[in-house]
């Protein structure tokens, strides 16, 4: 359904984008154009009432003037609650869904700007360790959010009624790839679009790809023949020392950019891998380290290091400065990067899933980084009634209005170029996942961080990736334990 619906959405707001813009067809009768307005009118409307249409199964309640209170850090603070109307439609997306929440319940929506994700943590834990119920939902940075499941401070999503995982406005993954032994303390839905600005993507200089007669990219994707192979052939041919100083540095013109800082960890999942494998009962099995994961940093080695078409630098957002500048054919970045100002470019461009490994893949997958919000209620939480019916309805709200609002206006038509880019949205958001390793692997520093461990490979210009896992294995699987075992206290602790 979900599907069917954002392409519902789609086709009528093409046809409004297609009209305001002045590239529809011209008509000579008066009744023709009558008629394909009233046409284009309803095709819109039915497809906002398709979406709109979705019940979150909600009953009538009544909290009679009680508040609901998030808490969130503060790069998360976006998109959460908004106090007036602004003109823009995201922002005022978020304020009327404040206002339609509260009034529908009679509630009071608090949020309160936590500081860093660290700061959150150790808020959460103070909270639960001094018995407070202060908070109804926590929103924040996921892998952080991970980490403080070893406080012991979550309560299982199961207990809170009215929420639904099966509804589309919370991503699947919640269940089939981040639920241990039938406890989810982490969930991701629409509360906030962040699950849809740190998404993987690939970036095409449009314009530069007619000069080189590369054909249609968006038929390479559709017909299964978008992978990493074809990329490099792409990029093979496109080098050029365009400031003609002899020396290769980001004045040239390249088949490739990536920022060694943050990006390279994608492949990982790009590829179809999985740090920790969900099993039939309930755990997990680790499966980072294979036969499959040498050969991806070997690639990635290649790439990066051993190609003239490649330009790789240790800084953050080098690939986007280089993308916009021209100098690149192929960027990977995420979707949030199309709001930085990438509409006011001259350059064409296209936006395309990551590559497959080969055509054997089953489908592009994109991995969502690890800054995005997760959501969580606290074992001090106590009206439960109130945090399941507004959790529930302000996620079906942000997948009926916000959503649409930051993606089909804010990406769609003033951060993408053409129908085409549009449709490979669609897909990209499709093929979202997360990993249990990501979310609740934590940082290096702590003995986790497998979610970082390619880029420290690429980073370390190595390929020795028998050195790195025996390296980390010991600390890292003693890490995984403790999570383990923080879910089987809770278990422990509900059973009892």
């Amino acid at each position: 359904m979900k599907k069917n619906i954002c392409l519902l959405l789609l086709a009528a707001m093409l046809s409004a984008s297609l009209a305001s813009c002045g590239n529809a067809p011209a008509e000579t009768e008066a009744d023709t154009a009558d008629t394909a307005a009233e046409t284009e009118t309803t095709e819109e409307t039915d497809s906002i009432e398709a979406r709109q249409a979705v019940s979150d199964d909600i009953p009538e309640l009544d909290f009679k003037g009680e508040e609901y209170r998030v808490l969130s850090n503060d790069s998360n603070t976006w998109y959460i609650t908004m106090e007036e109307l602004t003109g823009d439609v995201v922002d005022d997306a978020v304020y009327n869904r404040m206002i339609n929440v509260s009034e529908r319940f009679n509630v009071e929506i608090v949020h309160e700007d936590g500081g860093a994700y660290g700061d959150v943590g150790k808020t959460m834990k103070n909270t639960v360790q001094s018995g407070d119920d202060i908070y109804d939902l926590v929103a924040s940075h996921y892998v952080q959010m991970g980490i403080d499941t070893l406080n012991n401070v979550y309560l299982d999503f199961n207990k809170v009624p009215y929420i639904n995982f099966d509804k589309p406005w919370w991503n699947t993954s919640t269940q089939e790839i981040l639920t241990y032994k039938d406890i989810t303390f982490l969930a991701f839905g629409d509360l906030t679009a962040s699950n849809i600005s740190a998404a993987s993507a690939m970036f095409y200089n449009k314009t530069m790809g007619e000069e080189y007669s590369f054909g249609n990219i968006y038929e390479l994707v559709n017909e299964g023949k978008w992978t990493k192979d074809k990329m490099t052939e792409m990029c093979e041919t496109v080098y050029r020392d365009t400031n003609g100083d002899g020396t290769k540095d980001s004045g040239d013109r390249y088949g490739y950019s990536v920022s060694l800082r943050g990006f390279a960890d994608t492949y990982l999942w790009t590829f179809g891998k999985q740090i920790l494998e969900p099993q039939e009962d309930g755990t997990y099995k680790d499966v980072w380290y294979d036969e499959k994961l040498v050969n991806i940093v070997e690639w990635l080695y290649d790439v990066t290091y051993n190609q003239n078409y490649t330009y790789s630098e240790n800084v953050w957002n080098i690939e986007y400065s280089m993308f916009c500048e021209g100098n690149s054919l192929f960027a990977g970045m995420t979707l949030g990067n199309t709001t930085w100002g990438m509409r006011e470019l001259d350059l064409d461009y296209a936006i395309i899933p990551m590559p497959k490994w080969d055509e054997n893949q089953d489908r592009h997958y994109t991995i969502v980084g690890g800054g995005a919000v997760a959501e969580a209620v606290l074992q001090t939480a106590s009206n439960l009634e109130l945090i399941g019916a507004v959790t529930e309805a302000l996620n079906a709200e942000g997948w009926k209005n916000l959503v649409p609002a930051y993606y089909d206006i804010t990406l769609k038509y003033k951060g993408v170029r053409d129908e085409e880019s549009i449709a490979m949205l669609d897909q990209i958001l499709e093929d979202r996942i997360y990993d249990f390793g990501y979310v609740y692997g934590g940082w290096n520093s702590a003995g986790g961080g497998a979610g970082f461990w390619l880029m420290e490979i690429i980073n370390a210009k190595s390929t020795d990736v028998a050195s790195a896992w025996a390296k980390r294995q010991g600390p890292w699987e003693n890490y995984m334990a403790a999570v383990y075992n923080a879910f089987d206290e809770y278990i422990a602790q509900a059973k009892g």
